[in-house]
């Protein structure tokens, strides 16, 4: 990837035709969890508005860490908007 070099936060968009949540487990079990967040995007196109807990709820499943589940969701969202 590109900008993990960089200092960015890169977000997954979990959505139909987008990216599936196979394809997220894949760029964090490569890349880890410190650049990424989790979001989604509701638009004409085909969308899921639950697609991002659907995820959190999936990640556990797929062998993630409760902390790092918490990372990619949660806390690097409110660092990138310095919340």
């Amino acid at each position: 990837m590109k900008y993990l070099n960089e200092d960015v936060t890169i977000g997954l968009t979990v959505q139909p035709q987008k990216m599936e949540i196979k394809e997220a487990k894949d760029i964090l079990e490569k890349y880890g969890f410190d650049k990424f967040l989790l979001n989604s995007d509701i638009s004409n196109m085909p969308s899921d508005p639950l697609s991002v807990p659907k995820t959190i709820r999936t990640l556990p499943q797929l062998g993630f860490k409760e902390k790092d589940i918490d990372k990619v969701a949660f806390e690097n969202a409110k660092n990138f908007f310095n919340i």
